[in-house]
């Protein structure tokens, strides 16, 4: 079995199985504060944007980037979910907290990977992914328990 383009493939079964467990978890879950959703994305993706443009236009080619500031913008949501969890549902907000630490290495590690690994795409690549998924799947995780006040 020959398939055209695999990329497509992978792409299509995750979308459709992470379609099918929110689904399933919406169905089974209440909504108590959808707000939450809205400010963890709204301004994470408005900050995400700000910097981009201040980057694109000072010429800041670490930023500007696609994946780059993909990787930014999953840890921005990453650190609004986390803020927003200990400031609104626990009173203490507090910008040292354990689960903040990684994202202080983000830029570091991204500007390390792009100047040292130059010659090593795949590698390159892979590591770039990896942190994009952890910060990713930890602001997913914040905010679904945001929303649904768990």
């Amino acid at each position: 079995m020959k398939i055209p383009d695999w990329h497509v493939l992978f792409g299509s079964m995750g979308i459709i199985l992470s379609i099918a467990n929110l689904a399933l978890l919406f169905r089974v879950w209440d909504i108590v504060h959808p707000e939450f959703f809205v400010w963890i994305l709204g301004l994470g993706t408005v900050l995400a944007l700000i910097i981009y443009g201040i980057c694109g236009f000072f010429d800041i080619s670490l930023v500007t980037n696609r994946l780059n500031a993909l990787i930014i913008w999953a840890h921005l949501l990453n650190s609004l979910s986390i803020y927003i969890w200990l400031d609104f549902i626990f009173h203490k907000a507090t910008i040292f907290h354990q689960e903040y630490k990684w994202t202080y290495i983000v830029l570091p590690l991204l500007w390390t990977m792009d100047s040292k690994f130059q010659n090593k795409d795949s590698l390159r690549n892979i590591v770039k992914f990896s942190i994009l998924f952890i910060g990713l799947a930890a602001a997913t995780r914040n905010t679904l328990r945001l929303i649904f006040g768990i």
